[in-house]
């Protein structure tokens, strides 16, 4: 009987700035596939997505009240995610909103998807959150990813009811939940008892 390979140690740790071009392929390739899966074209999405993901990871690792975090496994990176202080207006702003963390870009290569690693990096931004009097952390995902609502599911995350259409007018969801209620610290478990830095 054949058994499958243990998946690599897998260690979450803040990014750095000259890993931005390879977190924005990543966050690229799990856009295409995504797209893919939920049957949308993928034509012209990879070039928009890597400039759209790079000016996003660069906007929001200038922020202080920023966490970037990324997935290695060895010396492979294989995925990302960021938090940071959420803004009035669907981050338009002006001013904050006090208590409420904004989790955004997470990302996956495409074939380590099912291994755990989406989990650990919400965990992670989600378990920094707590130290920094964050309340409440909220965010959107597609409404065809399967995937994604499922791991916010499991990690204590209700949508709210709210929807909209993104930049290329896919409807995507809004999620929120709580980082003091005692029922909702399921995201505090570590799937693959990863080592964060």
């Amino acid at each position: 009987m054949m058994h499958s390979p243990a998946p690599a140690p897998l260690r979450i740790r803040p990014a750095a700035h000259d890993e931005l071009p390879e977190l924005a392929a990543i966050w690229a390739a799990a856009a295409v596939a995504r797209r893919a899966a939920a049957g949308l074209p993928p034509a012209g999405l990879l070039a928009v997505d890597e400039l759209t993901a790079g000016e996003s990871l660069l906007t929001a690792r200038s922020r202080l009240s920023s966490t970037f975090v990324l997935a290695a496994e060895r010396d492979r990176l294989v995925g990302m995610a960021m938090a940071m202080q959420a803004l009035h207006n669907d981050g338009a702003g002006p001013g904050e909103v006090p208590g409420l963390l904004h989790v955004s870009m997470v990302a996956v290569r495409p074939e380590a998807w099912g291994e755990g690693v989406g989990t650990e990096l919400v965990q992670a931004v989600l378990s920094a959150a707590v130290g920094r009097d964050f309340t409440r952390a909220q965010l959107w995902t597609h409404q065809s990813n399967a995937r994604s609502r499922a791991l916010y599911a499991r990690m204590g995350f209700t949508r709210t009811g709210r929807n909209k259409l993104d930049d290329n007018g896919e409807l995507i969801e809004h999620f929120e939940c709580s980082l003091t209620s005692d029922e909702r610290h399921g995201w505090r478990q570590l799937s693959r008892n990863a080592a964060v830095d």
